[in-house]
């Protein structure tokens, strides 16, 4: 369980001084009482003290604390709120308390507690324990228990198989081992980096970017093609190469030419780029509607509308265009369109009068001994 801290008490205190008045008595801890009361902050007695046991046993760990467990092996059953320590006349030397359960003793349960006594002006040699000694068993590779650190010379000896080592330990010998191995490995030897590679450094490498040294001295096979060697080298037949450049820029061929080559050529066909129209140039209106404009860059306007859907003989109505015309359009048509192919319908829409800038008139018309039927129109027109 979690240490706790025990408070000594006036009498404790009181019992420590020497006769003399100079330096300190050694005591000599002899028991430990256990009650389920809880007791005031400066209690110098346990209150409804269940029992006073001997298994009590402790030491220094420091100069000014001492370390004390307390083991109660009995079958009795009891709530722990408070525990004592007592001097051998029946002092109470130090008291732990508080309200909530300290410990629950079952019958026939172990109860082990373990506490720190924190000592002010006094040092941890005048107190003394008696009576039964009980501690944790030694750990094992198969027991949980108490186990000694291993100092740094026995962790770099690395032939004490009982004490532990610490990550502190372990790297100092492994550091240790390191330094001693490449002390012994880079005798007479050059080691290379940064500051003594290079031209005249003697390095001898296996690869130089990734390639054994006959990939560099074979220039034909590496290229493809047989390269100049210098400046006024005459070549016979044909030049074979992946491409060629011109103080950088490229050389075009019909090998690689062509949509994505970058060429940049002054004609198109004889004319100059300004003589054709640039997609961009065009303003398309709904373009996936029912109706349709297509502005051109000079203005000129190609439109498409689509009227109401009627039946009946004699009907007109007024389509109007989805952009307005500068002028009032000189070309245009009308045509019928019918739902699905059928040879009962016979109709067909005409136009009335001449459209103008902003729309057209059309009327329905059945042929006399026509058949009826739904049907709408449709009107193109051209002009600025």
């Amino acid at each position: 369980m979690t240490n706790l801290t025990l408070r000594i008490t006036s009498a404790g205190l009181a019992a420590l001084p020497a006769p003399d008045g100079l330096g300190t008595n050694a005591v000599r801890i002899t028991h430990f009482g256990v009650s389920a009361t809880a007791a005031a902050n400066n209690a110098i007695v346990i209150p409804n003290e269940l029992k006073r046991l001997s298994t009590v046993s402790g030491q220094g760990i420091g100069t000014n604390q001492i370390h004390v467990a307390m083991v109660d092996y009995s079958p009795d059953a009891y709530t722990l709120r408070t525990f004592g320590l007592y001097l051998a006349d029946g002092t109470l030397f130090a008291i732990y308390t508080q309200p909530e359960a300290i410990f629950e003793k079952l019958a026939g349960g172990l109860m082990m507690i373990s506490a720190d006594i924190a000592l002010t002006d006094i040092a941890a040699t005048s107190i003394e324990f008696s009576g039964t000694q009980f501690n944790n068993p030694p750990a094992t590779e198969t027991t949980r228990g108490v186990i000694e650190l291993a100092t740094q010379a026995e962790v770099t000896d690395h032939v004490d198989g009982l004490r532990a080592i610490t990550p502190l330990t372990l790297w100092g010998a492994v550091s240790a081992w390191v330094n001693t191995w490449l002390t012994g490995w880079l005798t007479n030897k050059d080691v290379w980096g940064k500051n003594n590679d290079g031209a005249g450094s003697t390095l001898d490498a296996d690869l130089l970017d990734g390639q054994q040294g006959a990939w560099y001295t074979d220039i034909a096979a590496r290229l493809g093609f047989t390269p100049a060697n210098k400046a006024g080298d005459a070549f016979s037949g044909a030049i074979s190469a992946p491409s060629l450049t011109v103080s950088g820029a490229p050389v075009w061929t019909s090998g690689n030419d062509g949509a994505g080559s970058t060429l940049d050529a002054d004609l198109l066909d004889g004319y100059q780029g300004a003589a054709f129209a640039r997609k961009s140039e065009f303003t398309a209106v709904d373009p996936t509607g029912s109706s349709q404009v297509r502005i051109y860059p000079d203005g000129w306007m190609s439109q498409t509308a689509i009227g109401s859907v009627t039946s009946g003989d004699e009907n007109t109505q007024f389509i109007t265009w989805p952009v307005p015309f500068v002028n009032a359009p000189k070309i245009y048509s009308v045509s019928t369109v019918i739902p699905t192919a059928a040879n009962s319908i016979d109709v067909f829409f005409q136009v009335v009068g001449e459209p103008t800038r902003l729309g057209i008139t059309v009327q329905r018309q059945r042929p006399s001994g026509g058949a009826e039927g739904s049907t709408y129109p449709r009107v193109t027109a051209e002009g600025y």
